[in-house]
């Protein structure tokens, strides 16, 4: 359930689509891939968080972090790929600085831990590098790893 050349998953073209939360939930329901990063992809975060972040808005992501997607906060900064999200949201014409660093912070809460390669995203959130915010989400993120995935 991946995006290949001309193809989208199902999951995602779902996300995608203003439909009802019905056939959204179905999705979660029958433990789709939420994890699921395209190939060649450029910056290393779920396909489904992307879609949430740039063309759906932020409507469906507290379900989508709710369910246990991996947010992989350490890829957010230029650190590891030299390709920056962070810097591609406050560059959205829609977003502002205070609604980065509300993101930020939402995510956060979501992430394994507060990524310590740079300042970067402990500096908008106000918290030590290293820190792991709260173990509710590690721990859906391990239940749901460990359940089988639907093709």
């Amino acid at each position: 359930m991946t995006f290949d050349d001309h193809r989208q998953s199902p999951f995602n073209f779902c996300l995608k689509c203003r439909n009802s939360m019905e056939i959204f939930d179905y999705y979660l329901s029958r433990n789709v891939d939420i994890n699921q990063i395209s190939k060649g992809s450029i910056v290393q975060v779920p396909d489904a968080l992307l879609i949430c972040l740039v063309e759906q808005g932020y409507g469906r992501l507290l379900n989508l972090l709710q369910a246990g997607i991996n947010v992989n906060l350490e890829n957010w900064c230029s650190c590891k790929t030299g390709y920056s999200l962070i810097d591609t949201l406050l560059a959205n014409k829609g977003s502002t600085s205070d609604s980065i660093v509300d993101l930020i912070t939402l995510i956060s809460r979501f992430s394994h831990s507060i990524p310590n390669c740079c300042d970067k995203i402990s500096s908008i959130i106000s918290a030590p590098a290293g820190k792991v915010p709260r173990l509710l989400h590690p721990a859906r993120y391990a239940l749901r790893s460990r359940m089988p995935q639907t093709p």
